[in-house]
């Protein structure tokens, strides 16, 4: 079964549903997804056999388990005979943009790795990205910048072979 949608396709089917019923309701859209019996566009959107959709909940919870859980670690600078240590966090677990629709998994964070920093960084820059999408209008209404959130992107998101950084 199909299950791929773009955000404009999500986006008009929403729309018509808020504007036939005033607001959206999660309860109230599956409803009316499973009483179409396969005619609503957004029908594939579900898995309707039972225990498939179980096992995909479940895999949801599992992975909600390990989100947020964090590892501390120390970084020591010298600098003209003077040095400090400053601690600093992470995820303890990391999952890898490039392999979770294969179903991916998660591996032990380390600091001291290279590749699990770059990912690290790539997540953030996309974390960054997201939230100037969703909230950035609302933040400079209020008086905001948006600039040096922009430039943590850039200075977060790796550079690649032949192109400037923005």
């Amino acid at each position: 079964m199909e299950r791929r949608f773009t955000r404009d396709d999500r986006q008009e089917i929403i729309d018509d549903y808020v504007a036939r019923n005033g607001n959206f309701s999660a309860g109230g859209f599956l409803r009316e997804v499973r009483a179409s019996n396969g005619t609503h566009r957004a029908w594939a959107w579900f898995e309707w056999n039972d225990g498939r959709a179980a096992e995909e909940f479940r895999l949801h919870q599992s992975r909600l388990f390990v989100q947020g859980l964090r590892i501390s670690f120390t970084v020591e600078t010298i600098e003209r005979k003077v040095s400090g240590v400053t601690v600093r966090e992470a995820p303890a677990l990391i999952s890898p943009m490039d392999s979770r629709h294969d179903g991916g998994g998660y591996y032990a964070f380390d600091p001291t790795n290279i590749e699990h920093m770059a990912e690290l960084r790539r997540q953030g820059a996309t974390a960054l990205e997201n939230w100037l999408r969703r909230y950035g209008s609302a933040f400079e209404l209020a008086g905001g910048k948006t600039k040096p959130f922009k430039d943590a992107v850039a200075l977060l998101r790796p550079v690649e072979a032949g192109t400037k950084a923005a």
